[in-house]
């Protein structure tokens, strides 16, 4: 079964690729999505609505970092499938090969 964080930090990373922000965002403008994306993170994990994915050994920090990876990841190459981040977040494994 999917966890209800792993959907929503996929649509969370979903959201974001497809703002015209993004689109013109620099790596750096990127990294400072951090915070931004911990607070909504937060916010959901404490709304007690969803569980962190993997159960409890992830934090809202390790999710809001592996987002802001993936998005510094698809401005330098071609966008993983919505599977391929579902999966990723899932699974923890690497970030998803999209070349």
């Amino acid at each position: 079964m999917i966890s209800p964080t792993s959907v929503h930090a996929t649509s969370l990373c979903l959201d974001i690729l497809s703002s015209e922000h993004f689109r013109n965002a620099s790596q750096e403008d990127i990294s400072g999505y951090y915070q931004e994306i911990l607070d909504m993170v937060q916010a959901r994990l404490m709304d007690g609505s969803t569980k962190a994915f993997g159960g409890d050994k992830h934090t809202a920090e390790d999710i809001a970092q592996k987002v802001v990876a993936l998005l510094q990841k698809c401005k330098t190459s071609n966008y993983p499938t919505v599977d391929m981040i579902l999966e990723w977040f899932e699974s923890g494994s690497s970030l998803p090969n999209s070349n």
